[in-house]
């Protein structure tokens, strides 16, 4: 199934659109917030320098869902239950949509080990303690899903607190 842009620009992506997209197809990608009690699960590249929310591109013939199961399994070694319906973001300017999912471990989290051929590490960072170098739209998620829980959002003025560890 493709889906096809309508002229918009992205106020999320900080860029507009040049010029229409017709007929441009769309690319979907799914991420997830893991939680464990009050840890999240984040994820890097062995050679990147941020931290971000596991996921990445959804494959032909694909639910968001079972490939979000993919990429955490691939890169931490986990299962995973999905505990609430996705947030969509829409970038037109890349012609993606962004699904964000709130999750769980399926059983008890055992030591996180990423398939071995998987190029990334993972780790579990407490909610008060996120590293400094998280991704942008890794942040920006994290903020607002603070914002639905109405709970006390870090301070967008301050930087994150550092990891220590």
């Amino acid at each position: 199934m493709r889906l096809y842009h309508v002229e918009k620009s992205c106020a999320d992506c900080r860029a507009p659109c040049a010029q229409p997209h017709d007929l441009a197809p769309w690319r979907i990608s799914s991420f997830g917030t893991v939680f464990d009690d009050n840890r999240i699960l984040l994820v890097r590249k062995r050679d990147g320098r941020e931290w971000t929310l596991p996921g990445g591109t959804v494959w032909r013939n694909e639910t968001p869902l079972k490939a979000l199961r993919r990429h955490v399994r691939k890169a931490a070694g986990l299962r995973i239950l999905a505990t609430q319906v996705p947030t969509v973001i829409e970038c037109p300017h890349r012609h993606r949509f962004l699904m964000y999912y709130q999750a769980a471990p399926a059983t008890t989290p055992e030591p996180l080990e990423p398939q071995p051929a998987h190029d990334t590490e993972a780790r579990w960072f407490s909610m008060h303690s996120l590293p400094v170098d998280l991704a942008r739209h890794a942040k920006t998620h994290l903020l607002q899903f603070n914002l639905r829980r109405r709970e006390p959002l870090q301070s967008t003025h301050a930087p994150l607190k550092a990891h220590q560890g």
